[in-house]
C-alpha cells in the first residue's frame, strides 16, 4: 500500500522513521519518533511549492528554510531554492542555488535538466544544452524525454530550427505518445510549411484521447491551408461550442488568427529563413524591386534570305542573384536552387521588368510565441516547460472510431459544488450500446481493457447488454463528498492518495478549510482520458 505523506493540521508535527530500545534491566520496548530529516524536507519543499502557486511568497521562502535546516545536503532543497528565486526575478541567486546543489551531487540530473532550462530563459543556449545533455546522459534519469523537449523548446527560442526538431524527434523516441511533445513538434512541421506530416503528428495526438483547444487550432490552421475548408470548419466549430471562452475560440470569432502561437511561430521560421538568406547572400542585402534585363532570342525571318546563326544573342548585363532568392523564399520553394538557373540568357532586345514579392515587415512577437514554456510544480520535483494543459472533454469529434462517445456529469455528486471553485469539473465519458455490440467488442473500439470495463460498470464478462445501455469508459468514481469531521489527511488515507496529490489536483493551499457539502476530485485531471 503506498506510503501516505502526513501533514498535522496546524503544528505540521512530521512523522518519520519508528525506532525501538529498551530500559535498563528490562526487556520491555519502549518506541520512540525521530524524524526522518530527508522526508521532512520534502515535506516542507511541497509546501512551499503550494504557496508559490498561490502567491503566497513569504510562507514559501519559510518552508524552504526551514527545509534547509532538516537536510542542507540534499540537492533538492537548493534547486528548489533556485526556482523560488526565478519566480520572484532573483536571477543571480537562483544561478548561485543552482550551483550550490550541483557542488552537493554533480550528477543529480533533476538539478541539471532544472538548471538547463534556467540557463536557457537567461539567454545561454550553449550552457543550457550542456547541463541538459548532462542529464540525459545518466542512466538513472527517467526524464529523459521531458529534457529532450526542453532542448528542442529552447531550440527554438534561439531561432535553431533544425536541432529543435531533432530534439522533439529523440523526446518522442523515449515516449511515443507524450501530448506535449507531439503537438509542439505538429506546430514545427506546421512553421516549416510541412503541412502533411503536422496532420500526421495531430492525428497521432487525437488517437490518445485528449481533446484540447490548443490541438484543436493548430488542427484548424493545417486544414485551412490544406484547403479542406469543410475539415475546418468542423475544426472551427468544435473549439466555439467547447471551449467558448478560450483564447482560441476569440481568435476565430475575431479572425485574429496572426496571433495565435503556431502562426507566431510560422512568421518566426520565415524571418529567421530570411536572415539567413540575407547573411548569406553576395552583397548581404536583398532588394524589394530589382531589375533583370533579359535577351531573348529573336525568331528567324520568313522573308530574309541571310541565315540566322544559333544562340546568337545581345551582350547583356544580368544581376538576377538576389531577386530569384526573394522569389524563392516568397514562394517557400527550396532555398539551395543553383545560381545557375537564375543566370539563364535568352536573345531579345525588349527589357522585362520582373515584379516580385517585397520583404516583409517584422511582426511583433509578443509572449505568446513562448506559450508552450509554462513553468509548473509537481509533487516533490521542480518540474519545467511543461504546456498549459486542459480538462480532457471527451465530446462527439469526426473520428470514426470515437463517434458514439458521449459524456455525463456523475449524477452522485453532480449538485455538490467544487471545494475550489476555481477547479473545473471532469465529465466521465461513455458508450450507448448499439445493436449487435457486446462488451469485448467495445473494449476493442475504444482501445480500453475489458477486465477495466467490467470493473467500472459492476459487469461480469459473461453479462449481456441491452441496447442503449450507458458503459462507462472510464472509473466514473472521480470524486469525495466532504462530509463533517473530514480531513485532507482523512480523505487521502481512504482513497490511497497523497495529500499533496489532492492539494494539487484541487488547486489547494496549505491552509485550507474543508467544508462539508463539496467535493474533491480523487484523480489527476490531466491524466484523466479514454
Amino acid at each position: 500500500m503506498r506510503s501516505l505523506l502526513v501533514i498535522a493540521i496546524g503544528a505540521l508535527t512530521l512523522t518519520g522513521c519508528v525506532t525501538e530500545n529498551s530500559y535498563n534491566g528490562s526487556n520491555k520496548p519502549v518506541v520512540e519518533n525521530k524524524i526522518n530529516n530527508a522526508d521532512a524536507a520534502r515535506t516542507r519543499i511541497a509546501l512551499a511549492l503550494q504557496y508559490l502557486k498561490t502567491g503566497n511568497n513569504s510562507q514559501a521562502k519559510y518552508n524552504l528554510e526551514r527545509a534547509a535546516k532538516f537536510a542542507p545536503d540534499l540537492p533538492a532543497v537548493h534547486y528548489s531554492f533556485a526556482y523560488y528565486y526565478q519566480q520572484v526575478n532573483e536571477p543571480e541567486l537562483a544561478d548561485k542555488a543552482y550551483q550550490r546543489a550541483l557542488k552537493i551531487n554533480p550528477n543529480d540530473p533533476n538539478t541539471l535538466n532544472n538548471y538547463g532550462v534556467f540557463l536557457c530563459g537567461i539567454g545561454e543556449y550553449e550552457r543550457a544544452k550542456e547541463q541538459l545533455f548532462k542529464a540525459i546522459a545518466i542512466p538513472s534519469y527517467i526524464r529523459v524525454a521531458e529534457s529532450y523537449e526542453n532542448l528542442a523548446l529552447c531550440a527554438i527560442e534561439f531561432n535553431d530550427f533544425d536541432n529543435a526538431e531533432k530534439y522533439f524527434k529523440s523526446a518522442l523516441s523515449h515516449s511515443s505518445q507524450r501530448p506535449s511533445s507531439l503537438i509542439s513538434l505538429a506546430a514545427l512541421y506546421y512553421a516549416k510549411s510541412d503541412l502533411h506530416k503536422a496532420a500526421e503528428l495531430v492525428a497521432r495526438f487525437e488517437t490518445s484521447g485528449r481533446v484540447t483547444p490548443r490541438a484543436l487550432m493548430l488542427n484548424y490552421l493545417i486544414q485551412q491551408r490544406m484547403g479542406h475548408i469543410e475539415k475546418a470548419e468542423t475544426t472551427a466549430a468544435i473549439i466555439l461550442q467547447t471551449y467558448p471562452s478560450s483564447h482560441e475560440a476569440n481568435a476565430i470569432q475575431t479572425q485574429q488568427l496572426k496571433r495565435s502561437e503556431f502562426e507566431i511561430l510560422r512568421e518566426r521560421y520565415r524571418q529567421a529563413q530570411l536572415e539567413e538568406l540575407q547573411s548569406s547572400s553576395h552583397e548581404g542585402t536583398i532588394t524589394n524591386q530589382p531589375k533583370i534585363r533579359i535577351v531573348r532570342k529573336k525568331a528567324p525571318s520568313r522573308n530574309t534570305s541571310k541565315p540566322v546563326q544559333d544562340m546568337q544573342a545581345a551582350p547583356t548585363s544580368v544581376n538576377p542573384i538576389a531577386t530569384v532568392e526573394q522569389l524563392v523564399l516568397a514562394t517557400n520553394e527550396n532555398k539551395d536552387i543553383s545560381d545557375s538557373a537564375a543566370k539563364q540568357t535568352i536573345s531579345n532586345s525588349e527589357e522585362i521588368k520582373i515584379i516580385t514579392f517585397g520583404a516583409p515587415k517584422a511582426p511583433t512577437v509578443n509572449n505568446q510565441a513562448r506559450s508552450t514554456m509554462t513553468q509548473t510544480a509537481s509533487n516533490n520535483e521542480v518540474v519545467f516547460y511543461q504546456p498549459e494543459k486542459n480538462v480532457d472533454l471527451f465530446e462527439q469529434t469526426s473520428s470514426t472510431s470515437r463517434a458514439a462517445t458521449h459524456t455525463v456529469a456523475t449524477t452522485q455528486y453532480a449538485k455538490l459544488p467544487m471545494l475550489n471553485n476555481r477547479v473545473a469539473e471532469l465529465q466521465i465519458p461513455y458508450h450507448l450500446v448499439e445493436n449487435g455490440e457486446n462488451l469485448f467488442s467495445i473494449s476493442v473500439r475504444y482501445n480500453v481493457k475489458l477486465s477495466k470495463i467490467l470493473q467500472w460498470n459492476g459487469l461480469k464478462e459473461s453479462d449481456r447488454v441491452a441496447d442503449g445501455r450507458k458503459i462507462y469508459l472510464n472509473d466514473p468514481n472521480i470524486y469525495h463528498e466532504i462530509n463533517a469531521g473530514d480531513t485532507l489527511y482523512g480523505i487521502a488515507t481512504q482513497h490511497s492518495l497523497l495529500i499533496d496529490q489532492l492539494m494539487r489536483w484541487n488547486k489547494l493551499s496549505p491552509d485550507v478549510a474543508i467544508e462539508p457539502g463539496h467535493k474533491l476530485l480523487i484523480v489527476d485531471p490531466d491524466a484523466y482520458a479514454l
